[in-house]
């Protein structure tokens, strides 16, 4: 399983790839790693019923962003590009998870990636953002 760090940098990171391509408010880079964490929120059901097994019941299963995507037509136009970076972000969990499923066997190396994937976004938004970070102007 991947790390949380990782659940939110990885939609970030991708979402700051497609920004140089498309133009869009960076508020949406936030949305697509809120929804990259979001499908572990099911650890609240743990914590209420003392149960290990309700985390990842409910929240880690594919209808979840299919029901959201379905939705995207009958909503304000003003709420649809933000709910496609959530769905973004959600998916890139559940891929995620599946990935990490596949290869447990080194679980130390994916702690590191992990790390990394911390190092570079700070060095990223430190060095090279900071400019974008501390204006009140966003695209």
């Amino acid at each position: 399983m991947a790390f949380s760090a990782t659940h939110a940098f990885v939609p970030f990171f991708l979402a700051l790839l497609l920004r140089r391509f498309y133009k869009f408010p960076l508020i949406y880079l936030y949305i697509a790693a809120f929804g990259g964490i979001a499908p572990d929120f099911d650890f609240a059901l743990v914590l209420l019923f003392g149960e290990e097994n309700l985390h990842k019941s409910l929240t880690h299963y594919f209808f979840i962003p299919v029901l959201l995507a379905l939705a995207l037509p009958f909503l304000q136009k003003t709420w649809r590009l933000p709910l496609v970076f959530f769905i973004f972000g959600y998916m890139t969990h559940l891929v995620l998870d599946w990935v990490f499923n596949l290869f447990p066997a080194n679980f130390q190396v994916w702690a590191m990636i992990d790390g990394v994937f911390v190092t570079v976004y700070l060095l990223y938004m430190l060095f090279v953002q900071r400019k974008s970070l501390f204006s009140e102007k966003q695209a």
